[in-house]
């Protein structure tokens, strides 16, 4: 590559580029496929608990503090600010906090392993594509929500 002319630059980056074809594109996409996930049933969504603060432990201490996730059946978070991502949609839990979302991963190794797709709900709104993860670097599970580009919300 000559230094000194974006040409160059441009030129040597695209040397070994093909033209996006529909055909290129659908062995990508098959490439990409995700594993399979059930498919939801119909529901009717619950209505709203309001919550005043300091009524209920904070997720940590519900989580070591002997409480039972699979006596509820809709988990509710209260995510205030998030800032663990540029988009601010990365919502980092506890050790545990799997539980409440009806998985049980416990292992707790240095991997990044994927625990599940949890069902989201907001009013009327629903994902199943949003993962589930233990981030053995930071020793912290997390659930990436939706993003206003996958029409969640700005955080």
């Amino acid at each position: 590559m000559v230094a000194g002319t974006w040409d160059n630059v441009w030129a040597d980056v695209a040397a070994e580029t093909s033209p996006l074809t529909a055909q290129l594109l659908d062995a990508y996409r098959d490439a990409r496929t995700r594993p399979d996930r059930p498919a939801l049933e119909p529901e009717t969504l619950p209505q709203a608990v309001g919550i005043e603060a300091g009524q209920q432990p904070v997720f940590r201490e519900a989580i070591s503090g002997g409480l039972d996730p699979g006596e509820f059946t809709y988990f509710w978070i209260d995510a205030g600010s998030m800032s663990s991502s540029g988009s601010h949609s990365q919502l980092e839990l506890p050790r545990g906090g799997n539980l409440f979302f009806g998985y049980q991963h416990t292992d707790y190794g240095s991997d990044h392993v994927t625990i599940g797709y949890p069902l989201l709900t907001l009013r009327d709104l629903r994902w199943t594509d949003r993962p589930l993860t233990w981030h053995g670097n930071n020793r912290m599970e997390r659930i990436n929500l939706p993003t206003p580009a996958q029409g969640g919300f700005d955080y």
